[in-house]
């Protein structure tokens, strides 16, 4: 478990207004470390950056994986 101040680097907003951006603590980006525990999707639609975290998490049906989902 990693300890420390988040730290998110803003990548602006999608074409719905949300902000986006990459959260870290330290070293550990906790976008990745959500999708790779099955606690996120990656949305490979609108990035590739976390698809094959995602493919792992599925294959290992770890978190929102472990029944039949549909992202939202």
């Amino acid at each position: 478990m990693a300890s420390g101040d988040v730290v998110c680097d803003d990548r602006g907003a999608d074409i719905y207004e949300r902000q986006l951006g990459v959260c870290r603590v330290g070293q550990r980006e906790i976008n990745a470390e959500m999708v790779a525990s099955g606690n996120a999707w990656a949305f490979g639609k609108y990035s590739t950056d976390y698809v094959t975290l995602e493919d792992r998490a599925h294959s290992e049906q770890l978190g929102i994986w472990q029944a039949s989902t549909i992202p939202a």
